[in-house]
């Protein structure tokens, strides 16, 4: 004897709604420890090269994220007088462990002809050991020269040459200096080293901190402390046009999390407002929205808690998840009042009205429901884990929200009928047009508008395509406006980080990864490499070697040169002048403490900046590819660039969409197939979804709404929200026969799926398209791609699927049994 569910649920309520509600209770304390990575690398298969060696940078290389302070005015001497305080400010707090204002070479200055390469050095010495062999052979009676007197590169040419050098290049550059023959020359009113752009316009502030910038709430400290200081920094006196920004992960992340914070106020509340608006359009009081949403929030909550057990960490996409969830969900508890209304509007008993609509459902409810878990659990397959985690965390969501519906929505019936009984039908009587009414000619004109737009909006779906500039997704704050460049000498744009497991071996690959990068990436001169062997170099002691052989070169010449000529090159000769060897020591403290690693070792990693846009896709993507390639050459070094990560993440997006459109369809026709034991009906369930998809495409050519990691979730979603929609619209119609009663009967079950469908769907547009209304662009695409997607849809099911079903249903009645 099978248990009766329905008449447990009449005789004692309270009971499952105790049971439901202690469940949700538990698991909603256990979420508590959910937790968003709002990273990009987040969005990166496990185990890929490049998340390994992004986890390796956090662990090793404590001053990988660094803030930088900007002040910008037409007074240069004011920019870095406020700079200076700024740095004296920040040097105060607790996190700081360090800041500059300026990169005093130090001791370098002293030393730095022991950071000529050694090949220029010998050079040199080459040219002068040629000139010291003609000026003898000169005074040697019988020696004859054949060519002419050698001369020695001045003093410009020399430095013209050094400059050559990317290895000296990219000190000179990142110390600020112009000349390393006369390092004490400077046209700028400025301290040397000053962090500040040519012309003074913007000086800076480079700061680096102890908490990771991935430590969201300890970022966010910083992020509230710089705002504050920046804003105490301002006085009477100031330039007319100063202005005062930051930039770095510091900002960003607590930036970006601020202004989504405030989005998902002001669209969370919009949303619930049609939500709501929508449903009390359907349903009379507010008991209907009692039953619709206690499910829902029930199954939410229990999701929540499910998620937590697996100790998932949920990235940007998948955290939109719940709210995704929240459309889905309430799909299964709209379609179940609208059938039971029905059946007690016929005058049926609470009890009977449940069972009937229950029955009613039973079939198309499995089908649909089993359609939209298959197709998020497709996603779960996606090399994309921004799709993965959302569709492994969405199927677990609606078989729950299904279940919960299942035992907890009959029970609440019951329960609010037994405090108050209902003294009104839950629906509103609304005279919905009926389909059926419509003629064979009034269909044949439905299905040739409808395809008569797709044939137009067809002519647009070429144009649609992705979103490759990244700025155009990020909040606009994110952007201050001035640039960094300059100001850090060259330290800012895209980094490269290189990790090797010996301090030579990293500045020997960055040396080569910067001669390969500057002739197929990026010019040279826009690259900056950056080691500890920039600063204390491995052939050091070949090139004092070199050093010695010029100095007795030098001691030679020094009775053959005239008074003019040795004036000429006194700057080349002070440089040659006896120095103690350079040693990790005497090295600046800001340059040790940039190339120290966590564990207080000195760092064995190298950093190129590369001087590129690093919102631009394609570029990132081609940077992704040079550092696929860097890893093939050099396999016993790490590679990886944070900001690279969007040129991983975009071929995912190309390479996984059309598969998880394509698969969507086939597993959505499969499970359709199986359900209703019927090829005609599988097929034509399809229909209304695929012209929708050409419409939704189409929309976006014409309109230039471009697929982005925000919005892209919205695709599957719709098919699974569409489905829904379809199949019920087509369970309703599956009853044959022509007899009038037959025809009636089929007409009022096609009105009471319309009418479920058309709620069901119109919560869900209005739970997405509040996200239009987001200052956040990328949020902002998702609202808007989601209004057309659904609404699409809407119309192919609501309007069009009849009209085609009636015309398929009126040439007989084996057709009207596959409709």
């Amino acid at each position: 004897m099978s248990f009766d569910y329905l008449g447990f649920a009449r005789r004692w309520p309270f009971i499952p709604i105790a049971v439901v509600g202690l469940l949700a209770l538990i698991l909603a304390l256990v979420s508590r420890s959910l937790t968003i990575d709002s990273s990009l690398a987040s969005l990166l298969p496990r185990g890929t090269p490049t998340l390994l060696a992004l986890e390796e940078i956090e662990e090793r290389i404590p001053g990988s994220g660094r803030l930088s302070y900007l002040v910008r005015s037409n007074d240069p001497e004011f920019n870095y007088a406020l700079a200076v305080r700024l740095r004296e400010k920040v040097e105060t707090w607790e996190e700081t462990r360090w800041a500059i204002d300026r990169r005093d070479p130090g001791e370098l200055s002293r030393l730095r002809a022991q950071l000529i390469p050694r090949e220029e050095l010998a050079r040199l010495a080459d040219e002068l050991e040629a000139l010291i062999d003609w000026e003898e052979c000169e005074r040697l009676p019988g020696c004859e020269n054949i060519d002419e007197r050698p001369q020695l590169p001045t003093e410009e040419e020399f430095e013209e040459r050094l400059r050559g050098s990317p290895e000296l290049s990219s000190l000179i550059r990142y110390l600020g200096g112009t000349s390393v023959v006369h390092p004490e020359k400077s046209e700028s009113a400025l301290p040397s080293g000053a962090l500040c752009s040519e012309d003074g316009t913007i000086c800076a502030v480079d700061a680096s901190f102890t908490p990771s910038p991935s430590n969201l709430e300890e970022a966010t400290k910083i992020y509230d402390k710089s705002v504050e200081l920046l804003e105490s920094l301002r006085g009477p006196d100031d330039p007319p046009d100063l202005e005062l920004a930051f930039s770095g992960p510091y900002r960003n992340a607590p930036m970006t999390k601020k202004v989504m914070e405030e989005d998902l106020r002001i669209t969370s509340a919009l949303s619930l407002f049609l939500v709501f608006g929508w449903l009390l359009l359907q349903f009379r009081g507010l008991r209907a929205l009692l039953l619709v949403f206690l499910p829902l929030s029930a199954a939410m909550l229990i999701t929540l808690g499910v998620v937590a057990l697996f100790g998932l960490e949920m990235n940007l996409v998948s955290s939109f998840t719940f709210a995704i969830l929240i459309g889905i969900g309430n799909d299964f508890g709209v379609h179940i009042l609208m059938h039971y209304g029905d059946r007690r509007r016929e005058g049926l008993g609470v009890e009977e009205a449940l069972r009937q609509a229950l029955r009613g459902l039973r079939g198309s409810m499995f089908a649909a429901a089993m359609t939209t878990i298959l197709t998020f659990a497709l996603l779960s397959f996606a090399h994309f884990r921004g799709l993965s985690q959302l569709g492994a965390i969405a199927a677990i969501g609606v078989g729950l929200a299904v279940l919960v519906y299942r035992f907890l929505l009959p029970p609440l019936i019951f329960a609010f009928d037994r405090i108050s009984p209902e003294r009104a039908n839950l629906i509103r009587s609304f005279h919905w047009v009926r389909t059926e009414r419509i003629g064979r000619r009034a269909a044949r004109g439905i299905l040739a508008v409808f395809f008569g737009a797709a044939l137009f909006l067809g002519a647009f779906a070429n144009d649609a395509r992705f979103e490759y500039d990244f700025k155009r997704i990020n909040p606009p704050e994110i952007e201050h406006g001035i640039a960094t460049s300059g100001a850090l000498h060259g330290a800012s744009g895209v980094p490269l980080y290189i990790l090797a497991d010996h301090e030579g071996d990293a500045g020997r690959i960055a040396h080569e990864a910067e001669r390969i990068l500057g002739a197929r990436f990026t010019a040279p001169e826009h690259i900056l490499s950056l080691s500890l062997s920039t600063f204390l170099p491995d052939d050091l002691d070949e090139r004092i070697q070199e050093l010695d052989r010029l100095r007795e070169l030098d001691a030679r010449i020094e009775a053959r040169m005239s008074e003019e000529e040795l004036r000429e090159y006194a700057g080349l000769r002070e440089l040659l002048k006896p120095r103690e060897r350079l040693r990790y020591e005497i090295l600046p403290e800001f340059i040790r403490d940039v190339f120290m690693e966590r564990d207080g070792k000195r760092g064995s990693f190298a950093v190129l900046y590369l001087q590129v846009s690093g919102s631009d896709a394609i570029r990132m993507a081609e940077l992704s590819s040079e550092i696929a390639r860097l890893r093939e050459r050099f396999p016993e070094a790490r590679f990886a660039s944070p900001s690279a990560v969007v040129g991983e993440i975009m071929p995912s997006l190309r390479r996984d969409g059309p598969l998880v459109i394509g698969l969507t369809f086939g597993i959505l026709f499969l499970v359709t197939l199986l359900a209703s034991r019927s090829l005609g009906r599988a097929l034509f369930i399809l229909v209304p979804l695929a012209l929708g998809a050409l419409y939704s495409i189409g929309c976006m050519g014409l309109l230039d709404l471009r697929l982005n990691f925000y919005n892209m979730v919205m695709l599957p979603v719709a098919l699974a929200l569409g489905i829904d929609g379809a199949i019920y619209i087509a369970w309703s119609m599956a009853n044959g026969g022509t007899s009038p009663v037959e025809r009636q009967r089929r007409a009022d079950s096609l009105q009471t799926a319309q009418r479920g469908v058309l709620a069901a769907m119109m919560t869900n547009i209005g739970a997405f398209s509040s996200f239009a209304f987001a200052g956040n662009p990328g949020l902002s695409s998702l609202g808007k791609l989601a209004f057309i997607t659904l609404g699409s849809i809407l119309l192919t099911t609501l309007v069009f699927f009849p009209a085609l079903l009636l015309l398929l249903s009126r040439r007989g009645a084996t057709a009207t049994s596959d409709a």
